[in-house]
């Protein structure tokens, strides 16, 4: 509860890395999230690498936290993963359409605020980015996401 009630959003951070099994623990807290159908219709794109945050940083509007930060953590509505599943069993996603998305943005979002109090808990800093939808077809050429994987919301 002192996580939820203390925060704050975070813009300035360490370069010291997040230890793995530290941030392996506050991702483990993300996907014990609620989703639609239990369908879990997002992904997680966990960018360390020094060049990549480089390149995202225009996409946020050359935010100084998007190069400082150990970690940013893209969080995507994700329908390949969920086509292919159904595919593999010879069913019909049917999910092409906005009502699709929506319910797998909110899964993604709903996922984002676990990872933020889970990484308040452990006595991080974080922050939202509004700036993802801004630049969505931007992040999806840098991280190489593929056909059907959508950025909704950034953290740092």
């Amino acid at each position: 509860m002192k996580a939820i009630l203390n925060h704050r959003s975070i813009r300035k951070y360490k370069t010291t890395p997040i230890e793995e099994s530290i941030l392996n623990e506050i991702l483990q807290a993300g996907v014990r999230a609620s989703t639609t159908g239990n369908m879990q219709l997002y992904s997680i794109v966990a960018t360390t690498d020094n060049q990549i945050k480089e390149q995202l940083a225009p996409c946020h509007f050359n935010q100084p936290m998007v190069k400082q930060a150990p970690v940013v953590l893209t969080f995507c509505a994700d329908f390949n993963r969920f086509n292919k599943w159904c595919q593999q069993r010879n069913a019909v996603p049917g999910y092409d359409n906005f009502l699709s998305f929506f319910t797998a943005a909110i899964d993604a979002l709903l996922v984002a605020q676990n990872v933020c109090v889970a990484a308040e808990d452990k006595g991080l800093g974080i922050c939202y980015l509004g700036t993802t939808t801004y630049s969505a077809d931007k992040i999806i050429d840098v991280l190489k996401l593929p056909k059907g994987v959508v950025p909704v919301t950034t953290v740092v």
